[in-house]
């Protein structure tokens, strides 16, 4: 009897840890974003798909990050992206800092290392996601590549957002991309 017990007992906690995670995982809102191709020159990260957003009202340059000697003093560096619109489809996103209001955001989304609560510290940088992967099966990768460095193909992804803000891919499908040589 203590035997089984024994034994039963990390069973339970296991199940019980596997139930939270996929629990966890499994909330948020799903929403689709335009990626292109990203070539980080990492080939001991296993068969993912790396691919750079598309934020919509993204400007080419733009990345969040303030040029030196362009913000104010005691002005902050863009730390979530504000997504509008109606999901899945994102009509625009807006970078924000600290010290804005989010009551015109649908979602807010943080990069994977950035602290839900925020830091009271100056940041260099920007926590905007720039930049994901997705893991794929060995078969698909190949051609999944071509497809996103493919510039008649257009990828969306289908991300998940918690509501702390992380972004999980999902999937990525491929569409016909725009006229080559046009302007927006």
């Amino acid at each position: 009897m203590l035997r089984a017990f024994a034994i039963a007992l990390p069973l339970a906690g296991l199940a019980y840890t596997w139930h939270i995670t996929r629990n966890t995982w499994a909330q948020g809102v799903e929403w689709d974003v335009a990626v292109t191709g990203y070539d980080p020159r990492d080939l001991l990260s296993g068969h993912y798909i790396r691919f750079a957003y598309v934020w919509p009202e993204d400007m080419p340059g733009s990345n969040g990050m303030a040029q030196p000697g362009s913000l104010p003093d005691g002005a902050s560096w863009a730390t979530r992206l504000c997504i509008e619109g109606e999901a899945p489809v994102i009509r625009r996103t807006t970078p924000l800092t600290d010290q804005d209001q989010t009551k015109d955001c649908q979602g807010i989304a943080r990069s994977a290392n950035q602290d839900p609560q925020g830091s009271r510290t100056a940041r260099r940088t920007s926590t905007i996601p720039h930049q994901g992967r997705l893991f794929v099966p060995q078969s698909e990768a190949p051609d999944m590549e071509r497809a996103l460095n493919d510039p008649a193909q257009q990828a969306i992804l289908r991300f998940r957002l918690s509501p702390g803000g992380e972004i999980t891919p999902l999937h990525l499908r491929f569409q016909p991309g725009p006229p080559t040589g046009t302007q927006p």
